[in-house]
């Protein structure tokens, strides 16, 4: 064996630029399709990461055709009441904090979780002990997150019984959690005691439960609908609630985007299936141009078994070789895709720059079984070859055609792949040209956006909370800045109303069914802050109570058509007090440029001055050219509170792109796809054509002796590359247009069967053939007929 690889090694030596192409073309297939796979894997296909995941369900109310997450402690004593259904019912809630000494005011991730909630999902604590009971009952304690133990306490082993501030309040740190537990999402830095035993006072919590062992989701939620009417009897949940089970919150969400990442991975299988073919086509070349070799080694008394053996072990060198570039190459990407992947895919999900080892089978092996398959055809076609003939036709320069179809035929197939991922590719890139130039209804250059909350004691009193933003308002401005107050800013938007029947006096009835409603509450200077034109009335002022409202051009003409509301009342519900509308401004897209929520209505209130309202954004504008010193935000803060945190200071232009993170991370991927797949078509154009020229030398030569020209020799060879590209383009085209509506989801705008778009990647894949077969046209026109016929 050692003695057949050291012959397989100087083989290949012996062709370097073959050897090279092979490997390079096994690592990007291997190593794009590993990457992609570990973050399917991570997201969508592993089971999350938690003890008895199979069997962790959310409860979920549902009122009509609509569902919410959550239900009350009442809802959670009334299910743990039932074993048989459930083995262990425990809730959350979503929640920060802010935590003080120790260096900057600092608001973190800080959800609330039962005692029982991590003895159910079974992380062990890298120091210290999880929550009890008693815990819950008295408060006062806190678990750390391993990311945060680290920056904020430098990995202090000490930790565990240490006091810290957190919200203007003592606690003792009992513990501190592994990095790998993400819950309930990926940003929570500690976590606090949550109370829902019989004593505690009553709170919408996000229940979560372990189904009994071989209790099924449809058993569990038949046996939640026979609860709901008690439930419902004693005020547990509300006269038109019932009771589901239903993925958890975050798996949902990360569900959403499932489709688009089945998609993206069937992408890069495409680009490893165009990557074997390439390889397919090169070894193949590669045996046709070895036939001679192999047939003198036959005539010099090589058996079967020794041809075999040579190729194979060449076979399994270049796919060694080939997986291990792939190992390379994968690790690398996944550390920057992973880098790519908006937070919202994200949730729970362990995706780390680790590779997932079973995708890496999975692409090697079926690399590895086309080197093998297609090695070894050389050695079966050579011992069915009479060796004689084959010399005599190798000593002669015969030519013969009988390998051009399967060449053409890898090639057409070839290209055909290349067009799918190139017309994906297109159309993703041309909805997020639409994407991105939406007029978001507000301005964006100069704008940053802070967005702070007040919480604790000293914000506890009504109208504190307003009271401090008015003063940081007036100190932002005092520096040269504009400012302007409200509940929450584009495009993470404000308040959502659901469920509603709104009414409008004088105005014709809407259906609301399924529509949530987005609202805002806002200072009276907000809409010239962000340049929100005023179309109708006026903005709010300083007199203006809870009894007024602005709404949206969009909902006006909705509810009053083209006559003006100004004057007259609006409001949410048959049960809601009328609120008089003062002016009707320009539609904004507050969640995003994609946004459709509401279906396009919006409508805002003023401030209430005793409200108890505790998260705020300050818009604030800049007078120069360079946008607004944030730094400068916080300072001025701190100033007021020492011990208050920015929970986030952003630019409007950095927000918007947050805002298409997911579209930009889609197209990011499928160009990358698509270009890989191109250059892997072009190696294969070029050496199918650089063969094709190599084996009729003969023939070139004497067309040039008898007068042919370069160019009709370049042209020659050009041509046929060209009919092998339209004849790829026809299949692409056809499995272009087959496959098109998989991405209608993905797309905005954009028609999945754009014609402007199929043309011009049918182009770019013409070019892509043009310019891979010049290189070997220019060769075949140099050709010195005297020098090749003497050798004849």
């Amino acid at each position: 064996m050692l003695k057949d690889l050291a012959a397989a090694l100087r083989s290949l030596h012996r062709a370097p630029a073959f050897t090279g192409l092979v490997v390079l073309t096994l690592a990007l297939g291997i190593g794009a399709t590993t990457a992609m796979f570990s973050v399917v894997d991570a997201v969508l296909i592993n089971p999350l990461p938690f003890a008895n995941a199979d069997r962790l369900s959310e409860i979920w109310t549902v009122s009509g055709s609509s569902r919410r997450p959550g239900g009350s402690t009442a809802v959670i004593q009334a299910l743990r009441q039932e074993p048989a259904i459930f083995s262990a019912v425990e809730a959350y809630q979503f929640g920060a904090a802010n935590v003080t000494g120790d260096g900057e005011p600092e608001i973190v991730g800080a959800p609330q979780l039962s005692p029982g909630l991590l003895s159910m999902l079974g992380p062990t604590p890298l120091l210290g002990r999880l929550f009890t009971q008693d815990d819950a009952t008295a408060g006062g304690v806190v678990i750390l997150g391993e990311r945060f133990w680290a920056a904020r306490y430098g990995s202090d082993a000490a930790i565990i019984g240490r006091g810290i501030e957190i919200d203007d309040r003592p606690h003792r740190v009992v513990g501190v959690l592994p990095q790998r537990f993400k819950f309930p999402e990926a940003n929570a830095d500690l976590w606090l005691p949550l109370d829902v035993s019989a004593a505690a006072k009553p709170a919408r919590v996000q229940v979560t439960a372990i189904r009994a062992a071989g209790v099924t989701p449809e058993q569990a939620n038949d046996r939640l609908q026979a609860l709901s009417p008690a439930l419902r009897d004693s005020a547990a949940i509300g006269k038109a609630d019932s009771l589901t089970t239903d993925l958890l919150l975050q798996q949902r969400f990360a569900r959403q985007s499932g489709r688009a990442l089945y998609l993206m991975f069937g992408a890069v299988a495409l680009v490893l299936l165009v990557a074997c073919v390439n390889v397919t086509n090169l070894l193949l070349v590669r045996s046709s141009s070895r036939h001679g070799e192999l047939a003198l080694m036959t005539a010099l008394g090589a058996g079967r078994g020794q041809l075999v053996r040579l190729v194979l072990v060449e076979s399994l060198v270049l796919a060694f070789a080939g997986c291990a570039g792939g190992l390379l190459l994968a690790r690398a990407l996944l550390g920057v895709v992973l880098g790519m992947v908006p937070p919202r895919l994200t949730f729970l999900n362990t995706a780390t720059a680790e590779l997932d080892w079973r995708a890496l089978l999975f692409a090697g092996a079926v690399a590895s079984a086309t080197c093998l398959v297609v090695g070894l055809l050389p050695a079966w076609r050579t011992a069915r070859v009479d060796a004689i003939d084959a010399l005599k036709q190798r000593a002669q320069g015969v030519i013969g055609s009988r390998d051009d179809w399967w060449q053409g035929a890898l090639v057409v197939g070839q290209l055909a792949l290349v067009l799918v991922l190139l017309a994906g590719s297109g159309l993703l890139l041309r909805s997020f040209a639409r994407l991105v130039q939406v007029d978001p209804g507000y301005d964006v250059d100069r704008v940053s956006v802070a967005e702070i909350q007040l919480q604790g004691p000293r914000y506890a009193a009504p109208g504190a909370s307003l009271g401090f933003m008015r003063e940081l308002e007036r100190k932002v401005e005092a520096s040269g800045a504009v400012a302007a107050i409200s509940g929450g800013a584009p495009p993470t938007g404000g308040g959502f109303s659901f469920n509603i029947t709104p009414e409008a006096e004088g105005g014709r009835t809407v259906d609301f069914s399924g529509i949530t409603l987005p609202f805002g509450r806002v200072a009276p200077d907000y809409f010239e802050t962000l340049g929100i034109a005023i179309l109708q009335g006026r903005t709010f002022d300083a007199g203006d109570g809870a009894d007024v409202v602005i709404v949206n051009d969009i909902l006006a003409r909705r509810f009053w058509g083209d006559a003006s509301p100004v004057g007259r009342r609006f409001r949410t519900g048959p049960k809601q007090p009328w609120s008089t509308v003062v002016g009707v401004v320009a539609d904004v897209k507050q969640m995003g440029p994609s946004d459709s929520m509401g279906e396009g209505m919006e409508f805002y209130q003023p401030f209430s001055p005793t409200g108890r309202t505790n998260f705020f954004a300050l818009v604030v504008r800049s007078n120069g050219s360079l946008g607004v010193d944030q730094q400068m935000v916080k300072q001025r803060v701190w100033e007021l509170d020492p011990k208050q945190p920015v929970l986030e200071i952003a630019t409007m232009a950095e927000r918007l792109g947050e805002a298409v993170a997911g579209p930009r991370f889609f197209l990011s991927l499928a160009s990358a796809f698509a270009v890989t797949a191109g250059l892997l078509a072009a190696i294969g154009v070029y050496g199918v054509s650089a063969y094709w020229v190599s084996r009729r030398r003969r023939e070139l030569a004497i067309r040039v002796a008898l007068g042919a020209s370069r160019d009709q020799v370049m042209a020659m060879v050009v041509t046929r590359s060209l009919r092998l590209a339209t004849a790829g383009c026809i299949v692409g085209l056809g499995l272009a247009f087959w496959g098109a509506q998989a991405l209608e989801s993905m797309l905005f705008e954009t028609d999945a069967r754009d014609p402007v778009t199929f043309l011009a990647v049918t182009a770019a894949l013409g070019l892509i053939a043009l310019v891979a077969s010049t290189l070997p046209a220019v060769k075949a026109s140099r050709v010195d007929p005297m020098s090749v016929l003497r050798a004849e």
